[in-house]
């Protein structure tokens, strides 16, 4: 029947094009079900197996969300390698935690020539399937695939050498590289060449009748299998009787099950997973062929490519090229049957595995053609490079990989602590001597000073020099409430770039300031000590004047420290002032304009609230400093530290509690709190106030520009407060997910 103009027959090219395609495009997909499923059974066995081995044994239920945290994944690096690696392993670790054990282990993995490919730990955090399966699967070629074949091909040409030296010569420049998988596969034909009829041609179809298992098993230990009862048996018989012979007689685990395998395609990886077990049980005395003694299995490079790039690998097992050109023949010639045409279709699915080097040129040509533009790459990059948490992947390792080092750089454990190495690089140990330097400054020096003084009085003749600084402090006791005494000299010390690195910090702005204006700063949260706001705002380590030119910054600190001598007279040289109300009111209107007065607002009580991964807030009372703002017309400016919070552990002292009771009258009493906290030490990982090297990213919010009131009433004084929270509210979530916050979480404001 003819069709009227702009009408197409049903039977069109177009038409029958476009229905091969959508047949094709959904056996792909049931294709991708299958194997994903397949691939994520046999792939926990895997790791199952391997992490039985570790100290304390450990197991997973789900692939993608037990490895999510990194403590798994780090464990099964440690037993594959027989090295130890760095992680956060303690039970409360949270997300930013997660990041950076799996940057640790994917930085192992490349110390291991492993090629990593668009693959960043939030895809791993995250569970994404394609990435967290195609990591494992490299692990298994890397580990246990590539090592059986390489070890597999050294034993052989020794037992060349030993017995055929006279007719066989293996030159190094002569040797025929090939993939893992090609010596596999030529591992297994030979095995399985002296059986009639057991013929592999690939790690898919040649396995489903169970023929090939069971010939490894008879080639291995003959006495297990009876090779002639198995051309009688169905697939489903031989597949069971391999595996259950495999598991108790050779100690090879059942990776895989029968149903699995007896399918139409069975999954390639899985299958080459297990078969890749029997490497370790093969006799050593087993003769090569003189092809195979001139083998030799480099080292290989094995990517982890984006969730597409890994589908595309999987699926047909032909270049794309051969699939195209397959369909546009099927295009020009409509006239054929249905049934034929389908068969074409079913061809293009079971068409003999591709080789190694076709693989790779589908790679190559994937990295030719990214998924995304080279400005959204270079995008990427650059947030990388701006976000410390990413960062801190290469600065977290306080030791390093040790398959590059000698053993002396290996950590130590003894009686519950783990002990550092006794090498470490020279720009670490110069690191943790800065941050010891802080610490120790902050906890020693004024009292240290006290006791100093006392002895120097009471029990030595230079008793005129306590009599001397005692005269002076008395003369200066003053200067802290007015605008202190600075030292842009001791500011800019290089040893300041050391303490940044140390964690790293970073700083970061959201507006310029007006050098014509004076400002207040208020700094979230306290942490046990505010380590953030010292190096950002108390030194250059950060860059502050570059980021915010012609502003200077004051670190406002409790009026105690100022009584302490030495410490006192430090302080004061790096901006830091007392936080009393003369001293910011002398900050604001005595120093003239482009004044910053910095003030950690939560005080003493906030560091009660200091837990990792927590992010409560004690502002809800605090409203002295939005008066004398409004009083002395100064913009207010919200900052919040990232990361402050998990610099050190606290002891669990919960609202309620009798150790938060005694901790709240001592501090009523003291004028700053005691909470019982502990990081690490210099010598070990375990225990000591140094804090943690973990990521801290300040980000300097935007002013909130006010009009000077010289008497403020409450209901202005509440308003403008309201306002102050909502806009450090605001800067919160705006930041929250660069520093690996998950978008439900919220401050907590008490």
């Amino acid at each position: 029947m003819s069709t009227t103009s702009g009408e197409e027959s049903p039977a069109s090219p177009s038409h029958s094009t476009a229905a091969y395609r959508d047949r094709y495009n959904e056996h792909i997909k049931q294709l991708h079900g299958h194997q994903e499923v397949t691939q994520t059974k046999t792939f926990t066995k895997w790791v199952n197996a391997h992490l039985l081995q570790h100290n304390p044994p450990w197991t997973i239920e789900d692939l993608f969300a037990d490895i999510k945290d990194g403590t798994r994944l780090l464990g099964l690096l440690e037993v594959l390698s027989g090295e130890r690696l760095v992680g956060e392993r303690k039970s409360n670790i949270q997300r930013i935690h997660f990041l950076t054990n799996i940057s640790n282990a994917l930085k192992f993995l490349e110390s291991k020539k492993v090629k990593l490919v668009n693959i960043h730990p939030e895809d791993v955090v995250d569970g994404r399937h394609a990435i967290v399966l195609g990591l494992i699967w490299t692990i298994i070629l890397h580990f246990q695939i590539e090592k059986g074949t390489r070890e597999l091909a050294e034993r052989r040409r020794t037992i060349s050498h030993t017995e055929d030296s006279a007719d066989i010569v293996t030159k190094p420049n002569a040797t025929v590289t090939v993939g893992a998988k090609q010596a596999l596969l030529g591992w297994v034909k030979e095995g399985v060449q002296i059986y009639p009829g057991v013929e592999v041609n690939d790690f898919g179809p040649s396995w489903r009748d169970g023929k090939a298992f069971n010939g490894l098993v008879h080639n291995i230990k003959p006495e297990l299998v009876n090779m002639d009862k198995v051309f009688k048996q169905t697939p489903r018989e031989n597949l069971e009787q391999a595996f259950e012979k495999a598991e108790t007689h050779l100690g090879i685990p059942q990776l895989i099950d029968p149903e699995d395998v007896d399918v139409e395609k069975p999954d390639e990886k899985s299958i080459m997973t297990y078969v890749g077990q029997f490497l370790e049980k093969y006799p050593d005395s087993s003769k090569p062929s003189e092809q195979e003694s001139d083998v030799e299995v480099p080292c290989e490079t094995h990517e982890v490519v984006s969730a597409d790039e890994f589908e595309m690998v999987e699926t047909p097992d032909e270049t794309e090229l051969v699939q195209e050109k397959k369909i546009e023949e099927m295009v020009q010639t409509p006239d054929e049957t249905e049934l034929v045409q389908e068969e074409k279709i079913e061809e293009m699915v079971e068409t003999p595995v591709e080789t190694e080097s076709v693989q790779e040129e589908k790679v190559e040509e994937m990295g030719e053609m990214p998924d995304e533009t080279d400005s959204v790459q270079e995008e990427k990059i650059e947030e990388i490079k701006e976000n410390p948490m990413l960062r801190s992947a290469n600065l977290e390792l306080e030791k390093p990989f040790e398959s590059e080092v000698h053993e002396s750089m290996h950590p130590t454990t003894m009686f519950g602590v783990e002990f550092a190495p006794l090498i470490i690089p020279l720009e670490r140990r110069l690191q943790t001597t800065v941050v010891l330097h802080l610490v120790a400054t902050f906890f020693f020096m004024g009292y240290g000073s006290i006791l100093l003084g006392l002895y120097l009085l009471f029990f030595t003749r230079y008793w005129w020099l306590t009599v001397l600084y005692a005269g002076w402090f008395v003369y200066d006791i003053e200067t802290c409430n007015r605008g202190g005494r600075r030292s842009e000299w001791v500011r800019n010390w290089p040893i300041w770039e050391h303490y940044r690195n140390y964690f790293p910090v970073s700083l970061k702005k959201s507006a310029d300031l007006d050098p014509n204006k004076n400002y207040i700063f208020g700094y979230h949260p306290h942490g046990i000590i505010p380590l953030g706001a010292m190096c950002n705002f108390g030194t250059e380590g950060t860059g502050f004047s570059k980021l915010f030119p012609n502003i200077k910054p004051y670190l406002l600190m409790l009026q105690g420290i100022f009584w302490l001598p030495f410490l006192r007279d430090y302080m004061m040289t790096a901006g830091g002032c007392s936080v009393s109300k003369s001293s910011i009111e002398w900050i604001l209107t005595k120093e003239g304009k482009g004044n910053a007065a910095v003030i950690v607002i939560g005080g003493a009580q906030e560091a009660l609230e200091a837990h990792p991964g927590t992010h409560t807030l004690k502002l809800k009372a605090r409203k002295g400093f939005v008066k004398l703002a409004l009083r002395h017309g100064a913009s207010l400016v919200p900052v919040y530290s990232f990361g402050e919070n998990d610099l050190f552990d606290q002891a669990e002292n919960p609202v309620g509690s009798k150790l938060r009771e005694l901790q709240n009258y001592l501090t009523s009493k003291l004028g700053m709190s005691p909470p019982i906290f502990h990081g690490r030490g210099v010598f070990n990982y375990s225990f000591g106030l140094i804090p943690y090297r973990r990521p801290v990213m300040t980000v300097v919010g935007k002013p909130l520009d006010l009009e000077k009131v010289e008497n403020p009433d409450e209901t202005l004084v509440s308003q403008t407060h309201e306002k102050y929270i909502s806009e450090l509210c605001s800067l919160f979530d705006t930041h929250k997910t660069e520093f690996g916050i998950g978008e439900d979480v919220k401050l907590t404001i008490i």
